[in-house]
């Protein structure tokens, strides 16, 4: 994986010798507290709905604004499938008790076992639970 600080180079040389305009997208990665959520800009400061901020300390954890209520999410991937996981609103749950839980789901993505993995199983009816009805 690249660098910030790499593609920031990168992307001042392409702007300075081939006269583009700078095309990468700007840092979105910092390590999550208290202050720097509460100083980040808000969708509608950048005209758009969704805004993600993910956190430096841990890969994959980071905080969604959209509609202007803020949730905790973690990021992960499962073979080739990427998968974003809501964990909870911001002003329910402290940023160390969402980013011990996010540690969590990582490790079991890690390990290869999907966190969501009962989310996107269908339900099955148990025969014994009609049974139990008729008798």
């Amino acid at each position: 994986m690249l660098s910030n600080a790499f593609i920031n180079d990168l992307g001042e040389a392409l702007g300075k010798h081939l006269l583009l305009p700078l095309l990468l997208p700007p840092k979105m990665a910092m390590k999550l507290t208290q202050r720097t959520i509460a100083n980040l800009p808000l969708p509608e400061d950048r005209g758009k709905e969704d805004v993600l901020y993910f956190d430096d300390a841990l890969t994959g954890f980071g905080i969604r604004f959209r509609r202007g209520k803020p949730v905790w999410i973690v990021q992960y991937r499962i073979g080739r499938k990427q998968r974003r996981m809501t964990l909870a609103a911001v002003d329910r749950v402290p940023v160390e008790q969402a980013r011990a839980k996010a540690k969590t789901l990582l490790a079991q993505a890690a390990l290869g076992t999907d966190p969501q993995a009962e989310k996107y199983q269908p339900t099955r009816r148990t025969s014994s639970s009609r049974q139990s009805l008729v008798y």
